[in-house]
């Protein structure tokens, strides 16, 4: 049987997530990942956070968004949607991901291909990661539809 992490997703507008998850930002841009984990602590940038949940915008419903506004061009971000990769004494069995992709403005489905993985323990179900350097003025980007088939 072949399986597969199915999503769609769609770009929008500015450095918000729609999840209402909490967000940190950097007063600075922060160095990739590697440069980070070897910098001295006293040089990290002190933490701040983005906005309150009740600051948060109204939000519509996924089905009702057919396009995303004409400010938006295609191609304009840049994200890495993946699941599993969770390391430590309860780390993911596998891990796998669709790449770096480009979002455009009509809906889209991104498959990862999960064929011949050990699925037998993964909390990390599923993750979408960006970066300052491939947004440097921020994305919006909208998940329907995430399952495994």
């Amino acid at each position: 049987m072949k399986k597969n992490l199915t999503l769609a997703i769609l770009l929008i507008g500015a450095l918000t997530l729609v999840l209402g998850c909490t967000r940190y930002l950097a007063e600075e841009p922060l160095k990739r990942e590697t440069e980070v984990a070897m910098a001295p602590k006293e040089e990290a940038p002190e933490l701040k956070p983005l906005a309150l949940t009740e600051e948060a915008p109204e939000l519509k419903p996924l089905a009702a968004i057919e396009e995303a506004p004409a400010e938006i061009e295609p191609s304009e971000t840049k994200e890495v949607v993946k699941m599993g990769g969770i390391t430590g004494e309860y780390a993911d069995s596998a891990s796998a991901s669709a790449g770096v992709i480009e979002l455009t403005k009509k809906w889209k489905m991104y498959p990862i291909d999960l064929v011949n993985k050990d699925l037998s323990y993964i909390s990390g179900g599923f993750c979408w990661v960006t970066s300052y350097y491939d947004n440097p003025n921020g994305c919006v980007i909208y998940l329907d539809d995430i399952k495994y088939e």
